[in-house]
């Protein structure tokens, strides 16, 4: 019974090593002579095997060829009795002044249960000087992740997992590469080093197909080239386009960036993105031209553009859209915040074809195949745009009738308007064809300037704040009221008082939760970095006021929203520059001191994303309400009307058509200091 017993026991860890460990290891030993030989600098062309290979991991072989000093180096395709095995690998990294071809059916696989940090990236080229990554024959070489596995546990949600990452590198050549299923982008063109763009990069013939946020992601740029490439299935994390030219500071810069003969089709996203309002006019000028693109079959715009519009910021420089043909995306040509003193947009010999409408319904229209809109905080006339030899091919008729070739959505608090602007556009529709030259006065008349009586915004000193009723006592808790991205609160205290408040953040779109310090700021201007706010959770701070006086709360959420739960002291949000709100269904509050001549109110909604606001008097009386807020919109008391002193309400609801998401709210007339407790504001 006892050898029984043994034999058994023994038979059995033998069978669990034998699991764990592949009983036919497969390898490529190393050749040592070849080594030397590179080593030795006889050799100026190496081979990536020569390191040795295991099928397993072959991260150290790989990274060793990569590492020699040979300028050139040849990946070839592992094949181990007559089988051809993938490169499997962990975050790999490229030197300057080498050339790297990649052998037909050469592809490097990440390996599984690895790339757990945020930004892993599959090959990263960082700080370097001429490089060049090529397939040896276009579309046979194939860099790998899995996309799919960083979407669960255990790793943390992201969006820098890129298949190529770029950084502040020159005369950078990648060349019939397909980039797929990263955990981010496809390539990815960041900056390393402060101030240090990216300068004189080519990306020929690739295929980016299937990766998690963009194609290509293009953050800081100079004289870079895309020519025949193909970007399409992006989709996992927004905006999932084709390609997005989204700087992130003012020290990056998008100069002789050129687009020609690509594809970007099937993203869930936009063909081409390109938001640029973090650019500004010390950045230097901005130059984009696509030419001869073709965008389709996308689940957002072909083409979405955003820049700032500032009356001493505004980008400087010039975009330009030619020969190119977009069909079937859910929307057409977006142009944001275009500003008259800035960047000019030309738009010639372009053709929009079923652009902008419900895929399985055309009697539903999204908005006009050429989108014009201007923000809320604007600061100048929307302009200059040149439409040139533009084709609208479309028989989609919404419901009052054929849409507009063209529309503009305004958005400025000011009204600013639209100036500049000139179209020649063909439209083909039903069978017939009708061209319309539009100059910039038929513009103008187009689309007026809404117009409100001119009531200045007033700023505030937060230190000259003081409780709208100082004996009134301040629930502990309210009604959620979120601002997006950041917020400043104002919290007034006395010393010595132990003031407490619960913040929380909550989810908007996918992006990864926001982790920075909230900044408590007193009365004297000393700053303490307080916990993060933390996602879907309440999160509780306390603190003992040593000042009488208003303190700043900053908090930064990034792309999701963030609010005040509880609060024992009065407070406000500062709306200096408007209140930007986020899926909001309930009520903020407002003090108007005795003494008030005039005021107004103006709201915004975001496009398809509306509002519904109603304003009531102290009395409780509805004075003012406006449902399905798009542009900006509001009420100013007559001229010569003097306003009820006291507290007044706007609620905000579910508007009957559109989607609650963003929208906001600006006063003229008094500083915007609302919050969600009409016991405990600030005047």
């Amino acid at each position: 019974m006892f050898i029984h017993s043994f034999f058994r026991r023994f038979l059995s860890a033998l069978f669990a090593a034998l699991i764990c460990v592949p009983l036919f290891a497969q390898t490529i030993a190393p050749d040592e002579q070849k080594l030397a030989d590179v080593a030795a600098g006889k050799i100026a062309q190496a081979h990536a095997i020569w390191w040795g290979f295991d099928a397993n991991d072959s991260t150290a072989q790989l990274q060793a060829a990569l590492d020699c000093n040979a300028p050139v180096i040849i990946v070839d395709c592992p094949v181990i009795d007559g089988k051809t095995y993938p490169w499997i690998v962990r975050p790999l990294d490229v030197k300057g002044n080498r050339e790297i071809v990649f052998a037909q059916n050469v592809e490097l696989l990440a390996k599984q249960g690895e790339f757990l940090k945020r930004n892993d990236c599959l090959v990263s080229v960082v700080g370097q000087e001429n490089v060049t990554l090529r397939a040896e024959k276009a579309g046979t070489a194939t860099f790998r992740m899995r996309k799919t596995d960083y979407h669960k546990e255990p790793y943390l949600k992201a969006e820098w997992r890129h298949t190529l990452n770029i950084k502040s590198s020159t005369n950078i050549v990648v060349d019939g590469l397909n980039l797929v299923d990263s955990g981010g982008d496809g390539i990815y063109l960041g900056k390393s080093i402060p101030g240090v763009t990216n300068k004189n990069v080519t990306i020929r013939n690739v295929v980016c197909d299937g990766n998690n946020r963009q194609g290509i992601s293009v953050i800081t740029a100079e004289d870079l080239l895309i020519e025949n490439t193909i970007l399409r299935n992006t989709w996992g994390t927004a905006p999932q386009a084709g390609i997005d030219f989204e700087p992130n500071q003012d020290d990056e810069k998008l100069a002789n960036c050129v687009m020609r003969n690509c594809v970007c089709e099937n993203n869930a996203g936009a063909g081409i993105d390109m938001y640029i309002p973090n650019l500004k006019r010390k950045s230097g000028d901005v130059g984009i031209v696509l030419d001869n693109v073709v965008s389709r079959n996308n689940g957002r715009a072909s083409v979405a553009l955003t820049v700032s519009n500032t009356q001493d910021e505004s980008l400087t420089g010039r975009i330009a859209i030619r020969n190119c043909r977009f069909e079937n995306d859910r929307g057409g040509i977006q142009i944001r915040s275009l500003a008259q003193n800035g960047a000019t947009v030309e738009i010639e010999n372009t053709t929009l074809k079923g652009c902008a409408i419900h895929p399985d319904d055309k009697a539903k229209v999204y908005q006009s195949p050429i989108h014009l809109s201007s923000r809320p905080l604007d600061e100048t006339t929307f302009g200059t745009l040149t439409i040139k030899n533009v084709t609208i091919i479309d028989d989609c008729t919404g419901i009052d009738g054929e849409r507009p070739i063209m529309d503009y959505f305004d958005n400025s608090i000011d009204g600013y308007g639209i100036s500049n602007v000139s179209a020649s556009i063909k439209l083909v529709s039903n069978g017939s064809e009708q061209t319309f030259e539009l100059d910039k006065s038929d513009v103008r008349k187009l689309f007026p300037t809404m117009n409100y009586r001119q009531i200045p915004r007033l700023k505030t000193d937060p230190n000259a704040l003081v409780p709208v009723n100082d004996a009134a006592d301040s629930p502990k808790a309210f009604d959620r009221i979120d601002c997006r991205s950041r917020a400043q609160y104002l919290l007034y205290a006395k010393s010595g008082q132990e003031i407490r408040f619960v913040l929380e953040q909550r989810r908007v779109g996918r992006s990864a939760p926001a982790v920075k310090p909230v900044l408590l700021t007193a009365p004297s201007g000393k700053t303490t970095k307080l916990p993060s706010t933390e996602m879907g959770k309440q999160k509780e701070y306390v603190f003992t006021a040593t000042e009488t006086g208003v303190y700043k709360l900053d908090i930064d959420v990034g792309a999701h929203s963030v609010a005040i739960k509880e609060c024992n002291a009065p407070f406000a949000i500062n709306g200096e520059k408007a209140v930007h709100l986020v899926h909001n269904v309930g009520s903020l509050y407002f003090y108007i001191p005795e003494g008030t001549k005039e005021f107004g109110v103006k709201v915004f909604g975001a496009g398809s994303e509306c509002v519904k606001a109603t304003l009531f008097d102290p009395a409780g009386n509805q004075v003012w309400q406006q449902d399905n807020i798009s542009a900006a919109v509001g009420y100013f008391t007559d001229e010569g009307t003097t306003p009820p002193a006291g507290v007044w309400r706007i609620h905000f609801d579910r508007p009957s058509q559109g989607v609650l998401e963003d929208n906001g709210f600006i006063l003229f007339g008094l500083p915007t200091l609302p919050g969600p407790n009409p016991n405990g504001l600030l005047k």
